[in-house]
Formats: C-alpha cells, sequence, structure tokens
C-alpha cells in the first residue's frame, strides 16, 4: 500500500480476508476450536489493527 500510495495511486480499501486469515486456519486444524478463537482474538485482530493503521496512511477517505 505504502508503494501505490507513492507511486501516485488513490484507493479507498482493499480487499485481503485470506491475508488476514489464514494462519488462523492452520491453528484450528492443528490445535482445535478454542486456540482458534484465541488466534482470533490476539493475532487476528493485531492483523486487521495494523491493516486499519495502514489504510488510515495511505488511503484516500471518500467523499460523498
Amino acid at each position: 500500500m505504502r508503494f501505490a500510495k507513492d507511486a501516485g495511486s488513490t484507493f479507498n480499501g482493499v480487499l485481503c480476508g485470506r491475508a488476514i486469515w489464514a494462519d488462523g486456519v492452520e491453528v484450528f486444524i492443528q490445535e482445535g476450536e478454542a486456540a482458534a478463537i484465541e488466534w482470533l482474538r490476539t493475532q487476528g485482530k493485531q492483523n486487521v489493527d495494523e491493516l486499519n493503521a495502514m489504510l488510515a496512511e495511505t488511503a484516500t477517505p471518500v467523499t460523498v
């Protein structure tokens, strides 16, 4: 996103479900539901928070 912003691109958001949650699937398979829920509460949330921070720095707000 920084590269796109630095190159002069404008964007309002991103689609990135798999990039955010993919590692949680492996946790679910190997360790079960409780571990996956904990992963979502910790690492999954951190992934979303980091993405939101990146978007705040790089995305162009939508104006109506």
